[in-house]
């Protein structure tokens, strides 16, 4: 879906500050690139800080961490041996690839094309499809990483469907999609692992404070639909109309224009092809609720809930089987797949439109693997910290100032929990110390994460969006990708922290048993 449209070599769509930041941006190389001087600086910089003998002490384990030089004779060594499982096992080569296979058979077999005719004959409200899809992405953090990586470039092709600009759909999914990780209206494994992390750094202070995986549920519900339509608001009045004025994906228009006389028709035997492939994802979801029972694979474990148990890291082993099987029924309704050979090239031709994945892919592994060697990532964690410490505020304001200490630190450090368990034993005590309770400490801490993470460069979410919305418009770069992405997170951000500073000045508890001041 590439644009045919002629084009320049650079494409700015914003004026003044933003548009000076864009141009900046989309002036930087290819990400590759970029990885790799990341690394080569991370490494010169870990040789210095050595030498300098720059250390932190970590406030749970009281234990020294000190710059790993990277460019001694051993981690060299390591790092060559270990470049080939770096690469393997990146977390996001894991998911995209297993979820693309299936995706393949959707795709190629034309399920996902005839679906979004149906879906273009009952989207004529252009704001509820808008909310819709940032509803879905908030929601999205119950598959963890996977929506980031998953939703957005579906979001794409759904706006592409309709007749509206895919990248304004991408953007607001993956906006979403990082929002999303610090609201829901469901208690998710998410908020296991960080309350567990909570509760252990309250008790450094206080041995007898019980932490539940729903103490910020209250305030994290009540975020989810104001959320979604402050995005709903922002791609309506700001984003969409811009990417349109600046002729960004400007393809999408002719494509939905020459195909409109069949855009909304579809036959007898897609009818009934898409009956049968509606009937292969009930079963596929029926398997799975089965595989929930007790004594089966997905079963709650002992004391425990579904969510802590396999069912939420089987999430990717769902969705492929989830595009797998109802694209295949539908093929064979349609007569598009008559044996197996038929489904093995439709994986294939999809695998090959992530070679631009692949190679970005690459050297973004080996940067996560230097870089987390170093143990930089650790040492911006506590400055970041000592500077709340140091800031003198209390109360709410302090709250505020964890939400944009937070959010700097995730430029550094993308993922959630290896960021709060690194943050939680500072500020969980420090913020008791001055009666702000461990749910509000979390709380904050979620919306400087969530505002975000769509806008931090090390993250491959970001890297492996960038090539899905190049396949509208190859013009896109980096710079136009934060430029759209900025006002939604500006704007979600500010809003997100006014409401809990608000909802501290009232006193109203974040979840059930839970108050902001101690």
């Amino acid at each position: 879906m590439k644009s045919t449209t002629k084009q320049a070599d650079v494409l700015v769509t914003s004026k003044g500050f933003m548009g000076i930041l864009e141009r900046s941006a989309n002036k930087i190389p290819h990400p590759g690139l970029i990885f790799f001087w990341l690394s080569v600086i991370v490494m010169l910089v870990s040789l210095l800080l050595s030498k300098m003998g720059v250390s932190v002490v970590n406030p749970s384990t009281e234990e020294t961490i000190a710059v790993v030089n990277l460019l001694s004779a051993d981690f060299i060594a390591n790092f060559l041996k270990d470049m080939g499982s770096t690469f393997a096992t990146f977390s996001p080569m894991l998911t995209v690839l297993l979820v693309t296979l299936g995706l393949g058979v959707s795709n190629q077999s034309g399920l996902l094309h005839n679906t979004l005719k149906l879906v273009s004959k009952s989207s004529k409200n252009k704001f509820a499809l808008t909310f819709m899809v940032a509803f879905v992405g908030v929601m999205g953090n119950l598959a963890g990483d996977v929506a980031a990586l998953v939703l957005p470039s579906l979001c794409a092709v759904l706006f592409y469907g309709v007749g509206r600009n895919p990248v304004a759909g991408l953007l607001l999914s993956l906006s979403a999609s990082g929002v999303g990780f610090g609201a829901n209206l469901i208690v998710g494994s998410g908020d296991v692992t960080l309350s567990g992390l909570t509760g252990a750094a309250a008790a450094l202070l206080d041995p007898t404070f019980e932490a539940s995986p729903a103490m910020g549920w209250y305030f994290m519900a009540a975020s989810t639909p104001i959320l979604s339509l402050i995005l709903t608001i922002v791609d309506l009045k700001w984003v969409e109309p811009k990417l349109d004025r600046m002729q960004v994906a400007t393809n999408y228009h002719e494509e939905v224009e020459e195909g409109a006389l069949d855009a909304l028709a579809v036959s007898d035997a897609e009818r009934a092809g898409l009956k049968s492939a509606l009937l292969g994802l009930l079963g596929v979801v029926a398997v799975w609720a089965v595989m929930c029972l007790p004594g089966m694979p997905l079963a709650a474990p002992e004391g425990g809930s579904l969510f802590d148990g396999m069912l939420l890291k089987s999430v990717t082993a769902f969705l492929f089987f989830m595009f797998l099987i109802p694209g295949w029924l539908y093929g064979r309704k349609v007569g598009k797949i008559k044996n197996f050979k038929d489904v093995a090239k439709f994986m294939g031709d999809e695998l090959k439109t992530l070679a631009p994945f692949f190679v970005i892919s690459f050297f973004a592994s080996e940067f996560m693997y230097i870089f987390s060697a170093s143990n930089l990532a650790q040492i911006i964690a506590v400055k970041g910290g000592e500077l709340i410490g140091a800031s003198g505020l209390s109360g709410s304001f302090v709250l505020v100032l964890v939400v944009i200490v937070v959010c700097l630190i995730n430029f550094f450090i993308p993922s959630s929990a290896a960021k709060w368990a690194l943050l939680a034993p500072i500020f969980v005590p420090m913020l008791m110390v001055i009666g702000i309770s461990p749910a509000a400490a979390q709380t904050a801490y979620r919306i400087g994460d969530g505002m975000s993470n769509s806008l931090t460069p090390v993250s491959p979410n970001i890297i492996v969006n960038l090539t899905y919305a190049q396949k509208y418009d190859d013009r896109i770069q980096l710079g136009t990708m934060f430029a759209n992405l900025i006002p939604l997170n500006i704007v979600v951000g500010i809003v997100w922290t006014l409401i809990l500073y608000a909802w501290c000045q009232l006193g109203l508890p974040l979840g059930p048993g839970y108050v902001p001041f101690l």
